[in-house]
């Protein structure tokens, strides 16, 4: 929603007199967006990538992460849960190892394996293989398909292969043609497993800017999740494999703030020294800080993803420059309300927009000042986090 949307809202429901609805609606949506759970499943074969493909994806250190492990009977190895860093909700599990079974998957039952994991606690699978997929993963598909579950597929490693390729076929040597046959020899044998119309991310966790890695984000993001849990499993992506996913984070960010602006301005507000201008301070600092880390430009984020690209934190750092990219506190906040309070053109719109006075008139004077301040730290965040991309990815 633009902040026209958010202006015609505002005063239709001042106009109808169901203020009260609207910001219980905020009141709920802000709940809810905090507390919503989100579960990953990663499953694959050993030695198949699977852990370096959490840490690039979900920006998880996974050596120096303390991973939940279960003991699943009848599986080859423990379950491994991540709680994500910046998003407390969201947990990243990396199955056991598909392993079980004879010879061409005949000893193994999809359905064992699943009940074993209890899969119906996952929202969204990833099957990783580091070569043609077996016909125990492709049981797994079929089964996980019926179930109505999304199951994405990624051939890992592909760097390897092309090394190996560069290596024998010397002068003949093309890497698209290589890609081209790693990708139709994984669709077939998909394919021979019964998988209609599938799908095959070809990535590199060390680089994951080059290949289908930023795709394979792309389709995660636009996937059949619905509502809060899709915006859950967009904010815990990895920005390091493509803008497109500092964007869409962006977009989703800016339709969202008059729910925020509005909340601080009416609930709990607290008049903004020198301003005319009230607003829950708190709450704002929490939406931006929850902002700031989405998109991955606090300490931590920044030496994960300098470590990643073989740079130092201060060589991303040097590139953040917006005030909330820098830092997010009560001081930042009201600063940057009296910025916004300061611009004519904004007071100039309050002014028209509003034609009632008393406690309704504080609230929406703090209303749009509060937004719009909302509106300008987005962008400007949104603008670090791109700049740090770009820099991630210059040779120096």
């Amino acid at each position: 929603m633009d902040s026209a949307g958010a202006r015609f809202d505002f005063m239709s429901a001042l106009d109808s007199g169901q203020l009260s609805t609207l910001i219980g609606k905020a009141q709920e949506y802000v709940t809810r967006s905090a507390s919503t759970s989100l579960q990953i499943a990663v499953m694959g074969k050993r030695s198949s990538g699977k852990s370096s493909f959490i840490s690039a994806a979900w920006d998880i250190d996974v050596e120096g992460s303390v991973a939940v492990e279960l003991t699943t009977p009848g599986t080859h190895g423990a379950l491994r849960k991540y709680k994500h860093p910046k998003q407390e909700n969201v947990f990243i599990s990396e199955l056991p190892a598909i392993e079980a079974g004879g010879k061409g998957g005949s000893g193994f039952r999809s359905s064992a394996y699943l009940t074993t994991i209890q899969s119906e606690q996952y929202d969204v699978f990833v099957m990783v293989s580091a070569g043609r997929f077996s016909a125990k993963q492709r049981a797994l598909a079929r089964a996980l398909q019926h179930m109505g579950k999304e199951c994405y597929f990624v051939r890992s490693q592909v760097d390897g292969d092309l090394g190996k390729a560069k290596r024998w076929q010397k002068c003949c040597y093309r890497e698209g043609k290589t890609l081209d046959r790693i990708r139709n020899s994984c669709l077939d044998s998909l394919r021979k497993g019964g998988m209609e119309n599938p799908e095959v991310f070809l990535i590199s966790s060390r680089t994951p800017h080059r290949f289908d890695f930023g795709r394979l984000l792309e389709a995660l993001a636009r996937g059949r999740l619905p509502g809060l849990k899709g915006r859950a499993l967009l904010f815990s992506l990895s920005n390091v494999a493509t803008p497109w996913v500092i964007d869409r984070k962006k977009e989703v960010m800016l339709s969202e703030t008059w729910k925020v602006a509005l909340l601080s301005a009416a609930v709990s507000a607290v008049p903004v020294p020198g301003l005319s201008v009230a607003c829950n301070a708190v709450s704002l600092v929490g939406a931006l800080s929850s902002y700031r880390r989405a998109f991955g430009l606090d300490k931590e984020s920044l030496r994960r993803w300098a470590k990643r690209v073989g740079k130092t934190p201060e060589q991303l750092q040097s590139v953040v420059s917006s005030t909330f990219g820098l830092e997010v506190s009560d001081v930042t906040v009201v600063k940057a309300l009296a910025t916004s309070w300061s611009l004519r053109g904004v007071f100039s719109k309050i002014l028209q927009a509003l034609p009632f006075i008393g406690s309704m008139a504080n609230v929406g004077l703090s209303y749009y000042t509060i937004n719009t301040m909302l509106q300008s730290a987005i962008e400007g965040m949104a603008g670090d986090a791109r700049r740090v991309w770009e820099k991630s990815l210059l040779v120096e």
